[in-house]
């Protein structure tokens, strides 16, 4: 056993070293909005840090244009605020750039884009106009006193003061701005920060469905029996916060204290900078509910944001994103602190990015996963912590000095009943420095009753060469059980496993790494490893979430963890398989395996398994190939789940003709498709033959069947051989908008049109003049077969033709065809038509089943034929999430509930709809219902303009 230098229980926090010459975003994060007219305060972060005054510079840029310039202050620590003027701050979409010069002379330049939302349209009466007004502004002229503040369907415009509320608080679906005020933004030793509300409460509290942006924080103490639910808000990422470099507690942006003591809630909201602080104040709920609804889970995503517990009791924090943005060199940064909360429960939560992500454990911690960034994923734990089924990995880089850490700072006489077990631990070697311990106790009167069946994998040697430290080191006798742990770090040559005395055990004995598991699974090996990589899928290094997808909800947090549950799961043969503590037999007497993810279900195995339990639906895509004169084309097929499934989904799938033949146009194919957890997509490929035959476009299907773990929304998918042997068409051509006038050519007169992917089109040939008559038609790629003719509009020879283009790819080899019925060789000059034509596709601009709302879409068919159509259901970044065969008989109405679509809970986005009508055949709108307060929000039906 190598004896190690126990560590000082001091610690002075500072970020690891980064690379020369980089530039980052603070804030704002990626996704993130903001409203037109107020200001928007940027964090940008340069680095090197440089202690002499005037470089690096930052400058802002707002669409190319310079808004602000900051120059580095001595100790600010790479402190650069910059603030957009509200004169910019346009409706629209927008680009926001920083570009860095270095005392070097080197600059660096970084771009984010920046979307501004109009000032509600609705909210520009004055609320002290005549009474009856929905919605209305609040001008605040002075700090105003309230005894119960009602604030609903209101804007506020707080011009630098403060609230203070003594009764009851509700604030309602409504927009604060500008209370409180932040000065000397450029200096943290002289910034001031006013509050933005303030006052004790003895009434009812009830902030939801709200917006606080450009305004001072929340500092509300919470006494009487009232309810009390802070659900729903955003605050963004511009609010007056005070940040100090390394004083993590100079920047609250709520503060909950107080001696209310029944359950409080705080659920289901987005904080875009800052702490939120619950200090001295029992029974809240923070996150999900014991249903585990995804979109209950609060998301904290910037610098500084932090879910702070500080002698708090009865708390449960679940279902949470929480990023705190470390970049550079802010030091002393948390994500969650459990402080003196030694009953908290914390479960199925992300943290990342802080300089000691978790600090001050307390009460139970599982089945979250642990992004590390600075120094540990875990420091100081409080007497009784039980850490068990969590997930550590790395950040990629990072500066991870222990993994978990428990030191007495001055304010614990000792730590004892701690209880770790059942965790991954990713040190994340190579691209991290992590070269241990996994585990380390610093004192001896800091006592772990038991650490047994953890997986501590992929420390590295320090950078000088030299070995790393042993996996898990304790001061002798802070371990009273270390047994049936398993260690793999191929790139670290430190012999050891264990620096520790456990009391009455040799090392190698039962109690004491006696049932630790090494190579392909012998016992009792001192410091024995695994043989090979335990996981079974690619471990994420560095983290790839798409963090502005998490930011909207487009990605919920269930996805991620059972992504990272794919790939820490054990690999099949595994040696770490039903190894743990035969003590951990579950009520199925199943034993553990070594690790936070168990194969075979054990009781306590719910890492990644977050959220209600959904059944994914599978689809199927329609693809379109050009059939090629020699060899053979690929058509590949991409079959999707709608979410990601904790298990593994089956189906199986074979090809049928259509009007093509196999093997004569394609190759047969048919087997098996397997969706490991956390894949959402895999594909089918079929070979297409080539042929110089001049002939129609020809279809075969992909049949999806017998799916397992999986539902099938759409099983087929329709291949089209698109035909490339016709001949060239004119230069005549269709689109939305156009009209030609023209005689009839012999023969008649051939018009390209292109279909976009899902879209409908209406060609109209009228104002026939002489012999003319004329027939209209849609053909197929040989420019011969007919697909479709014209019918007759109203009792003259006006025809129209109608259709939908239900691939998900470009049609262009279709042309329209116009001939006469009446004169064919004998056309002449006064045998004239004119031809029109429009895209019909109608467009929904929102639709929105995210947070507490739900979208009904409210269509009419306005004409007297029967309409058949499709919707499309599209993500704010245009990816297709579902589509619904719409059918209306004339005159009629159809109502149809978006969330009850496969795909579509708890998503937004943007609907269209293809169909067979004319052109603005189709009334509706999309109605965003909020049941908790009972307002709807109305997105009329657009047709393309004219």
């Amino acid at each position: 056993m190598l004896r190690g230098l126990v560590l000082s229980a001091a610690v002075v926090g500072c970020a690891s070293t980064l690379a020369a010459e980089e530039l980052f975003f603070k804030s704002p994060g990626p996704g993130m909005r903001f409203t037109a007219g107020l200001p928007i305060v940027v964090w940008a972060d340069a680095l090197p840090r440089d202690e002499q005054a005037g470089f690096p510079i930052v400058e802002g840029f707002w669409d190319a244009q310079p808004f602000a310039t900051a120059v580095n202050v001595v100790g600010a620590y790479n402190y650069f605020p910059l603030t957009v003027p509200g004169a910019l701050s346009t409706p629209g979409a927008h680009l926001l750039k920083l570009r860095a010069t270095f005392r070097s002379g080197a600059i660096r330049e970084t771009e984010m884009p920046v979307s501004v939302d109009p000032w509600p349209a609705a909210m520009t009466t004055p609320c002290s106009a005549p009474s009856g007004q929905q919605f209305c502004v609040v001008e605040l002229t002075a700090n105003a006193a309230f005894t119960n503040l009602d604030w609903t369907n209101v804007a506020v415009r707080g011009h630098g003061h403060t609230v203070t509320v003594s009764g009851s608080l509700t604030i309602r679906d409504s927009l604060v701005t500008g209370l409180g005020s932040l000065t000397g933004l450029a200096s943290p030793s002289t910034a001031v920060m006013v509050n933005g509300i303030t006052g004790t409460l003895t009434g009812n509290v009830d902030v939801r469905g709200s917006t606080f942006e450009a305004t001072g924080a929340l500092d509300l103490v919470v006494n009487g029996s009232g309810a009390v639910a802070f659900s729903g808000n955003e605050l963004r990422a511009s609010n007056f916060i005070r940040f100090e470099p390394s004083n993590p507690d100079a920047s609250p942006v709520i503060r909950f204290r107080g001696t209310h003591a029944p359950r409080k809630l705080f659920q289901g909201n987005r904080i875009g900078s800052g702490r939120v602080v619950f200090e001295g104040v029992d029974n809240w709920l923070i996150g999900a509910d014991e249903d585990e609804d995804p979109l209950d889970g609060n998301i904290l995503m910037g610098p500084r944001c932090t879910i702070e517990l500080a002698n708090a009791g009865g708390m449960v924090v679940r279902g949470n994103y929480d990023r705190h943005n470390y970049r550079g060199e802010w030091s002393q940064g948390f994500n969650l602190v459990v402080g003196g909360s030694e009953d908290a429960l914390v479960e199925h939560n992300l943290i990342r990015g802080g300089s000691w992500p978790v600090q001050s454990v307390g009460g139970e911690f599982r089945y979250n996963l642990v992004v590390g960034y600075g120094h540990e994923w875990i420091r100081t734990l409080h007497t009784g912590a039980h850490i068990h089924h969590n997930v550590f990995v790395p950040e990629g880089g990072g500066g991870l000095s222990h993994g978990i850490w428990a030191y007495l700072p001055y304010y614990l006489p000792n730590a004892t009943g701690l209880r770790i077990h059942n965790n991954t631990m990713d040190g994340g070697a190579l691209t991290g420095d992590f070269a241990g311990p996994f585990v380390e106790m610093s004192d001896p009167l800091i006592q772990v009753t038991s650490l047994r069946n953890n997986l501590f994998t992929y420390a590295r040697d320090y950078g000088n060469g030299s070995p790393g430290e042993p996996l898990v080191r304790a001061t002798d006798g802070s371990f009273l059980y270390a047994d049936y742990n398993a260690f793999y770090s191929p790139d670290s040559d430190q012999p050891e496993n264990y620096d520790a005395v456990v009391p009455g055990h040799n090392e190698g004995d039962p109690g004491y790494a006696g049932h630790d598991v090494s190579g392909t699974g012998a016992t009792g090996v001192v410091n024995g490893r695994l043989a090979a990589h335990p996981f079974a899928g690619f471990r994420d290094d560095p983290y790839s979430v798409d963090e502005a997808a998490v930011w909207n909800r487009q990605l919920l947090l269930p996805a991620v963890l059972a992504g990272f549950r794919q790939r820490y799961q054990p690999a099949a043969g595994s040696p770490v398989i039903d190894r743990g503590d035969v003590a951990d037999n579950d009520s199925q007497g199943r034993r553990t395996d070594i690790g936070a993810i168990d194969l075979a279900g054990h009781d306590q195995d719910r890492f990644g398994l977050f959220g209600p339990t959904v059944t994914p639906a599978l689809t199927v895509d329609d693809v379109t190939v050009v059939e090629g004169t020699g060899g053979t084309t690929p058509a590949t097929f991409t079959v999707r789940l709608s979410s990601v499934a904790s298990q593994a989904v089956t189906v199986s799938y074979a090809t049928a003709n259509g009007t093509a033949l196999a093997p004569a146009d394609y190759a047969a194919a048919s087997g098996p498709l397997t969706f490991a957890p956390g894949t959402t997509s895999r594909t089918v490929t079929v070979m297409v033959a080539a042929d110089a035959v001049v002939e129609p476009d020809e279809t075969f299907v992909v049949q999806l069947a017998s799916p397992a773990g999986a539902t099938i929304a759409d099983g087929q998918g329709l291949g089209t051989i698109s035909d490339d042997d016709a001949p060239p068409l004119s230069g005549l051509e269709l689109g939305h908008g156009t009209t030609i006038t023209k005689d009839v050519d012999a023969g008649g007169d051939d018009f390209r049109i292109a279909q976009a992917p899902r879209a409908s089109y209406e060609v109209v040939v009228d104002a026939a003049a002489g012999d003319a008559a004329p027939v209209l038609q849609r053909l197929a790629a040989d420019h011969s077969t007919i697909l479709q003719t014209g019918e007759a509009v109203g009792t003259g020879t006006s025809r129209t033709l109608r259709w939908h283009n239900t691939s998900g790819v470009a049609i262009q080899n279709q042309p329209i065809r116009v001939r006469s019925s009446q004169c064919s060789t004998d056309c002449g000059p006064g045998d004239a038509y004119r031809v029109r034509a429009w895209e019909t596709t109608d467009s929904i601009p929102r639709f929105n089943n995210g947070g507490s709302q739900v979208t009904v879409l409210l269509l009419q068919n306005r004409t007297g034929r029967a309409l058949s159509g499709r919707a499309y259901f599209w993500s704010g970044t245009g990816v297709l999430l579902a589509s619904q065969a719409l059918d209306l008989a004339p005159r009629a109405t159809l109502l149809l509930n978006s969330s009850a679509l496969p795909g579509l809970g708890g998503q937004s986005g943007s609907v269209t709809i293809a169909h067979d009508g004319g052109y603005a055949a189709l009334a509706g709108k999309a109605v965003s219902l909020e049941p908790s307060t009972g307002y709807s929000f109305d997105t009329t039906l657009q047709p393309r303009p004219r």
